[in-house]
């Protein structure tokens, strides 16, 4: 599951980038990587907690009753809005929180956080393209320019960054390479 660092193994952000996309459709990956969580040695990094708290969020995409939905919201949403909160510019983090945000219903209230990530991903992304793998890269950068928060001048600047990314061969070092 997910793509292989340099030594031959997959690193742990690499490996709850692809549980969580498999999670979307498949809701027994929330549970390995619930088990792949508890076997992590120490204390948590910011961004691994905030894997966390996604996977919480997810169990509520897959709940059948609406108070089971709410119940895994309540529990998720608080951890990730502490993340933001500590980590305001942690790029992973924002993106996502808003990825849990963004499709809830708007009675739910959440449209200040989904518009406070987008205007904050707006200004992160561009510099961001070597820190991570060039899919998820390009994801977010997509994501971020389809939206109607950011202005004319931020879309252009996140254009200008995923095409330099790619002319660049979407290189990626450090931590948070890994593939989506």
């Amino acid at each position: 599951m997910g793509v292989e660092s340099a030594s031959g193994q997959a690193s742990p952000i690499e490996r709850l980038r692809a549980f969580f996309l498999a999670s979307v459709e498949d809701e027994t990956a929330i549970e390995a990587a619930n088990v792949y969580l508890t076997s992590l040695p120490g204390e948590a990094a910011p961004e691994i907690r905030a894997y966390g708290a996604i996977f919480e969020i997810m169990r509520a995409r897959h709940a059948f009753w609406p108070v089971r939905k709410m119940h895994h919201l309540n529990a998720g949403l608080p951890v990730l809005d502490a993340l933001v909160t500590d980590h305001p510019d942690h790029l992973e983090i924002r993106y996502l929180r808003l990825m849990a945000c963004y499709y809830l219903p708007r009675l739910l209230g959440r449209g200040w956080s989904v518009e406070a990530d987008l205007l904050a991903l707006a200004e992160l992304l561009p510099g961001a393209a070597r820190a991570y793998p060039a899919g998820l890269y390009r994801e977010m950068v997509r994501f971020v320019v389809d939206s109607e928060v950011v202005s004319e001048e931020q879309r252009h600047g996140l254009r200008n960054a995923l095409a330099a990314s790619e002319r660049a061969g979407g290189v990626t070092t450090g931590p948070a390479a890994g593939g989506y």
